[in-house]
């Protein structure tokens, strides 16, 4: 868990990183799936764990492209439908990522 032991998660997150850089064709993968753009928001936790202030524009440039690469993965309305299925008591008609926001 990454909370429990934040700088060894960190190791293992950069590492993660540095294999998506060596990937031939990133591009075309990241605008199919979301393990990219949630990697790059579990590096931003950790670090953010480790108040590490000199990696914030790091952090932040890795939440940019996490918002940039989750988007293309998410419909836009995503948080709107899941809020309105909860609101009709239909639980079981929410997206996991959603019942975060319910």
């Amino acid at each position: 868990h990454i909370d429990d032991n934040p700088h060894s998660a960190l190791i293992f997150l950069l590492e993660a990183d540095a294999e998506w850089d060596r990937v031939s064709n990133r591009d075309e993968w990241t605008s199919k799936v979301d393990n990219y753009g949630l990697l790059q928001l579990d590096i931003s936790w950790v670090y953010l764990q480790l108040q590490s202030l000199p990696n914030l524009p790091n952090v932040l440039r890795r939440l940019e492209v996490a918002e940039t690469c989750l988007q293309r993965q998410v419909n836009k309305n995503f948080i709107t439908l899941a809020l309105v299925q909860a609101d009709l008591g239909n639980v079981n008609a929410i997206p996991p990522l959603a019942v975060i926001f319910t």
